[in-house]
């Protein structure tokens, strides 16, 4: 079987397997900062994986210090991904509706609240919506 990432955090939720049981090809698998970014996706274990950030320790401290700390159950632990695409082009439709810059809306982005960017968002598609039907019906 093929080691990776997701063998090594299975190791350390579930099968609880300690690290002198790994293999030479498993232990090389265990990449401290892919680790982190992982179990930092469950919320629960956020601020230990700051912590553990804060040291250079050793890919055997890492996995020792998971194993012990993360209790023995199945874990899911979803990786969540930017979508850029998408991000960008919300902050075009934003700086254009609001003619300012999109850096400015960036800033902005931080004191707007989630809804009513989509409001806003809803609102200009709609006004596009409105303009390319018009245009079609010319």
């Amino acid at each position: 079987m093929a080691t990776n990432i997701f063998t090594i955090l299975n190791y350390i939720t579930w099968d609880k397997k300690l690290w002198g049981e790994l293999t030479p090809e498993e232990k090389n698998c265990v990449q401290p900062f892919m680790i982190n970014r992982y179990i930092s996706m469950d919320k629960n274990y956020i601020e230990a994986v700051n912590v553990v950030q804060k040291y250079n320790l050793s890919h055997k401290s890492v996995y020792e210090f998971y194993l012990e700390i993360i209790p023995k159950r199945k874990t899911f632990l979803k990786y969540i991904k930017s979508n850029k695409k998408s991000d960008q082009n919300i902050l075009l439709l934003l700086s254009k509706h609001l003619q300012c810059s999109e850096r400015e809306i960036k800033e902005y982005l931080d004191l707007i609240n989630k809804d009513d960017i989509k409001e806003l968002s809803n609102q200009i598609n709609g006004d596009i919506s409105k303009k390319k039907s018009k245009l079609l019906k010319k």
